[in-house]
């Protein structure tokens, strides 16, 4: 019988501490889960970077992979494209309305609370503004990276990278 209260007990203690982890440790998650897709985000324009720097190279300094950058995976620049972390709801593609063709890449994250977070944390990292305004103003900043509103649906937002 003493055993089996015993074990109630500590039933009771190891639930006890289950409930107060999530319910004070809840914002710790989310928050890392936001730090750590802003950081595949910034690691996958690296990879662009890189492997466009590679191409740019064999190419005579021709900046201009195709608009989907499926150059870069037909050469030996990338055996394969970033993968993005889940929230994003696009694939990664030239930005078209970039002043200069090949400049900056760009990926649609989509709109919600847990995209408005990755741009919170991408802030983070970056050191700079809150969400540009267009492409225009990310290529006039000093900034590497940043998200952008999606000129498209003005309700989205995209990561951008400058190449």
């Amino acid at each position: 019988m003493f055993n089996l209260i015993v074990a109630v007990i500590s039933i009771a203690l190891v639930a006890a501490l289950a409930a107060a982890s999530i319910y004070y440790g809840g914002t710790a998650f989310s928050s890392s889960t936001a730090d750590a897709a802003a950081a595949t985000l910034v690691n996958n324009g690296q990879q662009l970077s890189g492997a466009q720097q590679l191409w740019m190279i064999d190419n005579s300094g021709n900046r201009n992979v195709d608009a989907d950058l499926s150059d870069l995976t037909t050469g030996a620049y990338l055996a394969a494209m970033p993968t993005p972390p889940s929230s994003a709801s696009g694939t990664w593609a030239l930005d078209a309305d970039a002043a200069t063709p090949g400049t900056i890449a760009s990926i649609t994250l989509g709109a919600g609370t847990s995209n408005t977070e990755i741009c919170e944390a991408v802030v983070d990292q970056g050191g700079g503004t809150a969400v540009f305004a267009d492409i225009a103003a990310l290529e006039a900043s000093d900034a590497q990276f940043g998200c952008v509103t999606n000129a498209t649906t003005a309700t989205d937002v995209d990561f951008a990278y400058k190449l």
